[in-house]
């Protein structure tokens, strides 16, 4: 009979813990095989028991100790730690130490997910040890990459990591809503829709409502007072003064012009802390007995909402906040105002408006992040037409006319329109290629046609094999792509075999589609520029290019081929906003990750130090120039520092950043200096740029410098692949 337990070690522990780690069997299997003396022992025992991030845990069976178990490098905030554990090999008999090894291994698993509560737990077995392997995972480790933190041994060895997915620890910033009204139903919506968005950065905080300008002036609350805090103020215009629907509305609009104008300068105030801020736009909520004339568009009271919401639009302007469409979702929505939820809890909106405000506020924060999705994934049959077209054939599909076809006509519409701004097209179909695609290039009533797609999958694999691959051909992350199928047994096959991908739980009925997909917030982008509406263009050229490549066997000959041309210009007003998009909405090129604002920008224009390059190319391809890169040089005596490099994923593959670094040695060193330093900050997303100076004969600095030696080195010369024109 066995009765295993765990306790925490104590200092009567520590000579027999010795003895057990010190015993043949043992050492043959520890990263560091040789015999500890006593008082190496001593000094470890020592350490490790005052230590907070470290525990010992020694195991009984029935109250005797039978091994030891050191959980270490225990990071409460990452929820991560380590561990090892070795036996009492000189007691225990053959035949019990299998049954001790398998306690032990259940007792970490509880210990660390239970009383530690931890995420992953990491540990490692040497390579040659096949045994132990076997076991730790028969008990559910996988095995994982090298860990942060891994202590260098000569032997080699395998790194395992258990995980507990209930446990991750939710590292983003706090994203905070401050209001005068009670908060707390629109922060559980918050919550509870942001679930469904892996990509959201930011944990919803709670936080009393009517009090935030104290919090924030508050230097004790750091946690609040963050830079990477984020803030949304919510204060609608009845929360500026109670009486609004008992006095003459127009008098009181007047009377509360100042408390606007302390509002919107508190909102400065906090802006130029650097957080990001986002602040709901002015218009009345609530009913109330109007003169006709008031109701107008116009009125003395819409020009005085107006004014208020000028002052919004002139702060982010100047990139100090990002504007919630308060007033668009209110007038969507219709009843926004909840009589019962106002007068039992100060809360003033019904719960058909919180789901939308929810998905609004959703929304906007993803694309002011660029997180939105850049690429919409469409299924065919019962998705863009009803029907199954391999059996119904292109005669027996619904679309246009009457119902049901009518549905799927303005659904291709809005797809439609959704290119337009700058959203790919893409086709993910389990069908007939032939079939398929004729359907779409002949059917009368068809709105989209072939040329609208950027590219294609339509074959019997599974979807979740044909979304990665169309996202390795786009050079896009699997997060930027958005999946539209009616069946939802295809929908759960993508969210489990590709995570990330945003995949709508589209609604029973298809006639509600359309609004849906018009208020998703992956679809959401913040403005729409020149470059957007010819993004799918660009895009479907870049996918011409990668087959053409194909027929060529030496990749100089195929980069010759394209008769590029790359022109490398200072920042002007022509170039103003392409520039800002680049460095603003690039992720995976973008060896810092930092974002500019429009001021930064405009300043270093006048600045000698600075040297901002804009970076434009055309192919034969391309019928004009498309500015597809950006640089932030800071000009130094003696050295050019490459602040920030970004380059749209469009052009990836072209060595087009090999022929601009090589251009900014040479024309660093034709004006006298000496070094050329380029900067690379480690991010989820740019992993594409994690060698690029490594790759360009940079050498390796202190920190994430990489260093470029005008005296010792030359730069590659490019002229032979493309044609390179300097008019910084």
């Amino acid at each position: 009979m066995t009765n295993f337990s765990l306790r925490l070690a104590d200092d009567n522990d520590k000579w027999m813990v010795r003895n057990w780690r010190n015993h043949p069997d043992v050492r043959k299997v520890m990263l560091t095989g040789h015999v500890i003396s006593e008082d190496e022992h001593l000094v470890w025992w020592n350490k490790t028991l005052a230590s907070s991030d470290r525990r010992v845990l020694i195991l009984q069976d029935s109250n005797t100790p039978v091994g030891v178990i050191i959980f270490n490098r225990i990071d409460a905030e990452k929820k991560t730690a380590w561990w090892g554990f070795y036996l009492d090999n000189a007691s225990l008999r053959p035949n019990q130490k299998t049954q001790v090894w398998i306690e032990a291994e259940k007792a970490v698993i509880d210990y660390a997910g239970r009383v530690l509560g931890l995420y992953e737990l990491y540990g490692d077995v040497v390579a040659e040890n096949e045994a132990v392997w076997l076991l730790h995972k028969k008990f559910g480790f996988i095995e994982c990459a090298a860990p942060e933190g891994v202590v260098e041994s000569s032997r080699n060895v395998r790194f395992i990591k258990y995980v507990w997915a209930e446990n991750k620890a939710d590292l983003r910033a706090g994203l905070y809503l401050f209001a005068s009204h009670n908060t707390d139903f629109l922060t559980e919506s918050l919550r509870k829709q942001v679930k469904a968005y892996s990509q959201f950065p930011y944990q919803i905080k709670q936080i009393d409502f009517a009090r935030y300008q104290v919090d924030l002036l508050d230097k004790a609350r750091v946690e609040l007072n963050t830079p990477s805090s984020c803030y949304i103020f919510l204060e609608r215009i009845e929360d500026f003064f109670a009486d609004i629907y008992t006095l003459p509305t127009e008098e009181s609009l007047l009377n509360v012009e100042a408390r606007i104008a302390a509002y919107l300068s508190f909102i400065r105030q906090i802006a130029m802390r650097g957080n990001r801020v986002y602040v709901a736009d002015f218009a009345i909520q609530k009913g109330f007995p109007s003169s006709i004339e008031e109701q107008l568009e116009g009125s003395k009271i819409d020009q005085i909402i107006q004014q208020w919401n000028e002052t919004l639009y002139q702060l982010r302007a100047e990139n100090l906040i990002e504007i919630l469409p308060y007033s668009a979702v209110m007038h969507r929505t219709g009843q926004s105002f909840s009589n019962k939820y106002w007068y039992v809890a100060r809360a003033p909106f019904s719960a058909q408006f919180l789901q939308a405000y929810s998905q609004s506020i959703i929304g906007v924060i993803l694309a002011s992040h660029s997180l939105s999705a850049r690429a919409l994934v469409l299924d065919l049959d019962n998705t863009l037409w009803k029907g199954i077209i391999g059996d119904d054939g292109k005669d027996g599909i619904a679309l246009g006319g009457d119902y049901p076809g009518n549905i799927y006509k303005e659904l291709q519409a809005l797809f439609y329109s959704l290119k337009q701004r700058g959203i790919l097209l893409t086709i993910c179909s389990k069908n007939t290629q032939e079939i398929a695609l004729d359907a779409i290039a002949t059917h009368p009533e068809m709105r989209l046609r072939n040329d609208d797609f950027v590219s294609h999958r339509i074959n019997w694999n599974p979807k979740s094999q044909n979304i990665k691959e169309l996202a390795q051909e786009l050079n896009l992350g699997v997060q930027s792509l958005c999946f539209i199928d009616d069946n939802p047994a295809e929908r759960e096959e993508v969210r489990r075999n590709v995570p990330g991908v945003f995949v709508p739980e589209l609604p029973d009925d298809p006639a509600e589609w359309y609004q849906f997909i018009c208020h998703l917030p992956e679809l959401f982008v913040s403005q729409v520029n020149e470059s957007d509406k010819r993004r799918a263009e660009l895009y479907k050229k870049r996918v011409d290019i990668q087959k053409a490549q194909t027929s060529f066997t030496d990749r100089s000959d195929f980069l010759r081929s394209l008769d590029m041309d790359v022109c490398i210009e200072a920042l002007s007003n022509d170039n103003f906003e392409r520039t800002f998009q680049l460095f603003n909405k690039t992720n995976q090129f973008n060896t810092t990750t930092t974002r500019y604002t429009k001021e930064q920008l405009q300043r270093w224009m006048a600045l000698k130090e600075y040297r901002v390059l804009h970076v434009r190319s055309k192919d034969k391809y391309s019928d004009e120039y498309e500015g597809v890169a950006a640089l932030v040089i800071i000009c130094k005596p003696n050295r050019w520092v490459i602040d920030n490099f970004v380059m749209s994923c469009r052009v990836m593959g072209r060595d087009i950043e090999k022929a601009l670094l090589g251009q900014l040695v040479y024309q660093a060193q034709k004006s006298g200096v000496g070094l050329v330093v380029g900067r690379y900050i480690a991010s989820a997303k740019n992993l594409p740029v994690k060698d690029l100076y490594k790759d360009n004969l940079f050498s390796q600095g202190e920190g994430n410098h990489w260093l470029f030696d005008l005296n010792t080195q030359t730069s590659p010369d490019m002229s032979n692949i493309m044609r390179i024109h300097w008019n910084a």
